[in-house]
């Protein structure tokens, strides 16, 4: 029998970014003072601002601003592209929403479509959640991708190409041998796509057409094909220059801390500032939130041969105490994995110390991260990260389990020597942590600690003025070196 006509079914799926897209810096917790010196002593509390961003979708994703940047426009290599607006505060689940519903096919009922959000895996899901990597360090890997089955990789192939082609769409097969519903497969293996690949700035959302055989994907751009390119080209031009001061034969950690260092220093944390949602942002016009400097992060990281993706979840503001939409990378460094957050990182929203650099986020495991942040809303299983060799405290020396005046000050001399102007001391016990916070408030014993921290290390202490951030919930004090 001739098989019915099939009505075209348009279900417009939100992007996996409304999470990320909607993240906004949320200062650490922290506290900033000058540590005593000659006439040097001031003491200001600071609290972070905190709200969250979002971006059109063509779908209801919670509660999300229209972004009038996602009409197609014909513009020359020389014009300014156009910009995506900030979001609005939103929730972080993205939801599918059909339109419209088809018949399947002439004797068939109509079929379902999910309106559920992709698969989550809670924090305290942690039997789930796979161990260390077997990849072999240095060779980039797609990380969400290798979570994927055999049939998902090849839908994830043919969305690469389409997206890259700037195409109109492409089909696939249904997946008739899964339970999964549809509608939430497409929708897991399009967030997969764009946790692992920041070069995809230009779709960040799609629609899609489910029939009796097959499914059609149909990427929405937010830039036309001649303008996201014109825009890459000039993220590559500045991020071309910004390698070559790369230690391109470093070791890993050499290099994601490299990578850390550069993004704070040449990014500022600015609320609604355009395209923060990709890396054009960062790059070109040197200032974004959480999903600038997260995509940004994870392009270079690709580039030095790191494999980093983008994970999803949230993070507690300390002026609130509420959880806001946050992403931040995960990174496999030398078969392990890490997390770092640049956004964190950046402690411009401080007292406005430009320039400086905040490690306390740097190559974090799951324990040390957790303290401030969760995962949520991801769409593939988030590895393990328990590894500690990588970790900053621990590479750098200043991680301590007892609190002693002469190793403080072994380690900051050291710190010195390498030229630090900031560096972050971990405790692991909080009483030993007390025992430092003690000796800030007594003045004189941090002074001699440091004093004697410049004599060992060979540097005059008058050159500088010397700052602190006190960090309790993490037992993290951050020195802050300053030329006088």
């Amino acid at each position: 029998m001739k098989r019915a006509k099939i009505q075209l079914v348009i279900c417009l799926a939100a992007l996996f970014l409304a999470t990320t897209a909607g993240c906004d810096f949320l200062s650490a917790p922290t506290e900033i003072s000058s540590v005593p010196s000659v006439s040097d002593e001031f003491s200001s509390s600071v609290s972070g601002e905190s709200s969250s961003l979002n971006e059109e979708s063509s779908v209801e994703v919670s509660s999300e601003a229209k972004s009038e940047s996602s009409s197609k426009t014909e513009v020359s290599s020389s014009q300014k592209p156009p910009v995506s607006k900030p979001e609005q505060e939103e929730s972080s689940e993205p939801v599918s929403r059909p339109l419209v519903s088809e018949p399947a096919s002439e004797s068939s009922s109509v079929p379902e479509i999910s309106s559920s959000a992709p698969p989550v895996l809670p924090p305290e899901e942690e039997s789930s959640r796979p161990d260390s990597s077997e990849n072999i360090p240095g060779e980039v890997v797609y990380l969400a991708y290798e979570t994927l089955s055999a049939k998902e990789k090849t839908v994830y192939d043919e969305m690469l190409f389409c997206i890259i082609q700037h195409m109109e769409s492409v089909e696939f097969p249904r997946n008739y041998k899964t339970n999964e519903k549809e509608s939430e497969s497409v929708l897991k293996i399009f967030s997969c796509l764009m946790a692992d690949h920041p070069e995809l700035f230009s779709c960040r959302r799609f629609a899609y057409s489910i029939y009796a055989d097959r499914v059609v994907f149909i990427p929405e751009y937010l830039f036309d094909a001649a303008t996201a390119a014109q825009m890459q080209k000039e993220v590559e031009k500045v991020a071309e220059n910004w390698l070559k001061e790369a230690p391109l034969s470093g070791s890993d950690y050499e290099k994601s801390k490299w990578v850390y260092e550069t993004l704070v220093r040449k990014t500022d944390y600015v609320f609604g500032s355009e395209n923060n949602q990709n890396y054009y942002s960062v790059f070109v016009q040197g200032e974004s939130v959480c999903a600038g400097y997260t995509a940004a992060a994870q392009y270079l990281l690709q580039k030095l041969g790191i494999s980093s993706v983008m994970v999803r979840g949230e993070a507690y503001d300390p002026s609130t105490g509420q959880l806001q939409s946050h992403s931040w990378n995960l990174n496999l460094l030398d078969g392990a994995y890490y997390h770092m957050d640049t956004t964190w990182g950046d402690p411009f929203y401080a007292g406005k110390i430009d320039d400086q650099v905040s490690y306390s986020y740097l190559n974090l495991t799951d324990e040390m991260i957790f303290i401030t942040h969760q995962l949520k809303d991801n769409s593939f299983a988030v590895p393990k990260a328990t590894a500690t060799e990588n970790c900053y405290f621990v590479k750098e020396k200043l991680q301590f389990a007892v609190y002693s005046a002469q190793t403080l000050q072994t380690a900051v001399a050291r710190q010195i020597q390498k030229g630090q102007t900031t560096m972050a001391i971990r405790y692991e016990d909080e009483e030993e942590y007390a025992k430092l916070l003690q000796a800030l408030t007594d003045g004189s014993s941090f002074s001699r600690i440091l004093n004697g921290a410049f004599d060992e290390a060979g540097v005059s202490r008058n050159k500088y003025a010397v700052s602190y951030m006190k960090n309790e919930k993490q037992n993290i004090l951050e020195l802050i070196l300053t030329l006088r």
